[in-house]
């Protein structure tokens, strides 16, 4: 028993007991204790005494805490519910902190609260107003930090020299960024500055070498020097900021961006760049780029254009086109696709998504909006006529009735009039102010060598040769030549079944076999009841007899386009694209967008 007795207490001597950390009063009502595991406790109710330097009489004099000497010891802080501030200096320089908790009652961080402090996080409760000047300066291994929308002012220096950090978000609660907040802060990437936010203090970001997205909201109206420049000695700027900026306010993108520590080409890229409504900006651009805007019941479509190439980005800044010299137009075609034309102006449509629905490769000369209620898209081609459903399948393709367009198009000419006569269709053609005839599909009937073609009733052409006129059928056989010397011939006379016509000194009427009828002389007549002489046809013996009319074909000048200059291409443009001040636009003057003359056609002039 005896035995048993003294190897209990043995036990009890070699074995270490537990007891409970001793709490120490500090300032009125809080205690603080420090376990053996390196967590520090504050608790109790109300103000945390401030601590570090203080200036007394003009000159720095040094207040410990209570826990000055175990201050390396402190691993983790709590803030006990209860605890209405943070005092000024209270945790500088522990410097082997690894996490922070502060209770819902905290209101404010003093300044220097956890100056030159180690943990990694931070979540600020939002109880939280105020946070102190250099409150987090200098804690190196700071990765993250939330800040709740209660804060309404960050002191200046809150965040400098936190090198680990590497993005931020303010809330909304803030009107100011205060000077050098987040001065040295080399690894930070991105800062979104909510449109709360009316000025930013000098230096703010100075030394955030790495800064590369930076949200400059339009509510700013001041900005103070180099406040996003880096420094490499005390005065002087080596490196400026050349990121990318998400929004800008105007006053910023007409002034000199070097005063600010930004530099020109990053302004510029946000000032030629792809903005939303709300300024932000979707794709960095450059100067010389034109953008226009299109939008549907869905999205919104940026166009950009830069000399002759073009390009089209979506909402979220995705190239949707790139921007290529092979297209030659852009526009909506229905809620769910774009429509393109190609430099051979031939259609094609993608989706929303960027993705080809009729490749431009068809040679469709139009492709009409999508049809929400067949699902299908209206496609030409050629004298072809056709619908594609929505995945771009050829349906079906109906040969058309030729227009003018076609045949001027297809045969070179620079005009065609549509005439119709027994229910068939012909053009009367134009090419270098001479006429000719196709059919309805173009096909040539009389070749555009005639100064004179035009309708002489309903199924016979007249036409002239040097200063006679004669008459053609349509399909080009001759009824009445020039050679016979009529100055002129009337319509045909359905009723009569002649032609009149007139001669030096004579008209008549021929048949409608081209047969000369009848020939009267026509003679002044005196003031006396005499009539003309009826002369009575001539016997089919004695028209040989019948003297012959010389024809004389006066010989034509050609004459060169006063608006071209004989050259048959537009003046104003280089082969459709013209160039002012802000770059090339394609030219509207011209016919057909394609750099033709647009008063001769490309005839390059006329006979007369």
């Amino acid at each position: 028993m005896k035995r048993t007795i003294v190897i209990y207490l043995i036990l009890c001597f070699l074995v270490p007991i537990s007891v409970e950390a001793k709490k120490r009063s500090f300032g009125k009502g809080l205690y603080w204790e420090l376990s053996d595991d390196g967590t520090l406790t504050v608790s109790g109710f109300g103000i945390m005494p401030d601590y570090g330097y203080k200036k007394y009489s003009g000159q720095k004099k040094y207040k410990k805490r209570p826990w000055h000497k175990s201050c390396q010891d402190i691993r983790k802080i709590i803030i006990e519910n209860g605890v209405t501030t943070i005092g000024d200096g209270v945790f500088y320089d522990c410097e082997n902190l690894k996490s922070i908790k502060i209770a819902n009652s905290v209101k404010s961080i003093g300044d220097r609260a956890f100056y030159r402090c180690g943990m990694e996080s931070v979540v600020i409760p939002n109880s939280v107003k105020y946070i102190g000047h250099n409150a987090f300066s200098r804690c190196k291994s700071l990765k993250e930090i939330q800040i709740p929308n209660s804060v309404t002012r960050l002191g200046f220096n809150a965040f400098d020299g936190c090198v680990s950090l590497t993005s931020i978000t303010i809330p909304s609660s803030i009107s100011v960024i205060e000077g050098y907040l987040f001065e040295g802060c080399t690894n930070l990437v991105s800062v979104i500055l909510p449109n709360t936010i009316k000025e930013i203090e000098r230096n703010a970001f100075y030394g955030c070498d790495n800064l590369r997205q930076l949200y400059i909201p339009r509510s700013v109206t001041k900005v103070g020097k180099y406040a996003f420049a880096r420094k490499a000695t005390s005065y002087e700027l080596y490196k400026t900021y050349d990121g990318e900026i998400l929004t800008m306010p105007d006053f910023m993108l007409n002034g000199d961006p070097t005063q600010w520590g930004l530099s020109q080409e990053s302004v510029d890229a946000y000032k030629y760049g792809i903005r939303d409504d709300s300024g932000k900006l979707l794709r960095s651009g450059r100067k010389g780029w034109k953008i226009t805007k299109l939008s549907n019941d869905i999205n919104n479509f940026y166009v950009v254009e830069e000399d002759r190439k073009m390009g089209m980005v979506d909402d979220k800044g995705k190239w949707l086109l790139p921007l290529s010299d092979n297209i030659y137009n852009i526009e909506l075609a229905g809620n769910n696709y774009i429509k393109i034309r190609d430099k051979n102006y031939d259609y094609g449509i993608i989706d929303n998504a960027g993705n080809t629905i009729i490749p431009t490769s068809r040679s469709y000369s139009y492709i009409g909006n999508f049809n929400t209620t067949d699902k299908t898209f209206p496609v030409t081609k050629g004298r072809y006529n056709g619908i594609c459903n929505e995945r771009g399948e050829e349906l079906s393709m109906t040969k058309r009735a030729a227009d003018k367009y076609d045949i001027m198009f297809d045969g070179g000419y620079s005009n065609a009039e549509k005439i119709a006569t027994n229910d068939t269709i012909y053009f009367i053609v134009s090419k270098k102010g001479l006429k000719g005839l196709t059919d309805a599909e173009g096909n040539v009937i009389i070749p555009a060598e005639l100064s004179v073609l035009e309708p002489a009733g309903t199924t016979f052409l007249r036409f002239k040769v040097g200063d006679f006129y004669g008459i053609l059928n349509y399909t080009g056989k001759i009824i009445i030549d020039t050679d016979r010397g009529y100055t002129s011939i009337g319509d045909y006379i359905s009723f009569t079944k002649r032609f009149p016509y007139t001669m030096d000194g004579y008209k008549g009427e021929c048949d409608i076999t081209g047969q000369q009828i009848s020939k009267i002389k026509v003679e002044t007549l005196k003031q006396t009841d005499a009539k003309p002489e009826t002369i009575i046809p001539q016997k089919q013996e004695d028209k040989k007899e019948e003297k012959k009319v010389e024809v004389v074909v006066k010989q034509q000048t050609w004459v060169p386009c006063n608006n071209c200059g004989g050259t048959g291409r537009c003046p104003y443009c280089d082969n459709g694209w013209r160039q002012l001040a802000t770059g090339w636009e394609r030219c509207w003057v011209c016919m057909n967008m394609k750099g033709v003359c647009l008063s001769c056609r490309g005839s390059r002039g006329h006979y007369e």
